[in-house]
């Protein structure tokens, strides 16, 4: 029975933390491409809370240009991580720098998670953030944002 705990375990969680992994592989990455991919492995395999945090902040500091330069495929697999960041990491401090990244990285598609969070987790700064995230994505002009700040 411990086996198959094991084993269920290691595919559920492998294919979440292993999305860094395709890119480090791939060659041609610009420097900020490198540079989203290091701070995407910062968070995977970060072991500390700080390193989680820091990676999520550093995505979030991208600049117009960094995120013009990084190729879209890349930004969806970022946006997945920092969803799976908000509605799974283990410490409140990591999760409340989620939704502000989720929001510079313009992901609208975040918006079911963003409320969920707010809705369900119990630290009042958690759900704040993800308040003011659907509030800053409504602002940039999604219908469904609008609809689900009503």
């Amino acid at each position: 029975m411990k086996w198959f705990l094991v084993v269920v375990m290691m595919l559920l969680c492998v294919p979440i933390y292993a999305t860094y992994e395709k890119w480090e592989k791939k060659e041609g990455l610009n420097s900020y491409e490198k540079r989203a991919v290091q701070n995407m492995k910062d968070y995977e395999a970060g072991v500390e809370e700080k390193v989680r945090r820091d990676a999520l902040v550093e995505l979030r500091s991208l600049d117009e240009k960094a995120l013009k330069e990084i190729r879209e495929e890349l930004l969806q697999d970022l946006r997945e991580v920092v969803k799976t960041a908000l509605k799974t990491d283990n410490k409140w401090r990591v999760r409340v720098e989620a939704p502000a990244t989720l929001v510079r990285l313009g992901a609208k598609d975040a918006l079911d998670a963003l409320l969920e969070v707010a809705r369900e987790y119990k630290k009042k700064e958690v759900r704040s953030a993800c308040v003011e995230a659907v509030a800053k994505l409504a602002e940039r002009g999604g219908a469904e944002s609008i609809k689900a700040l009503g």
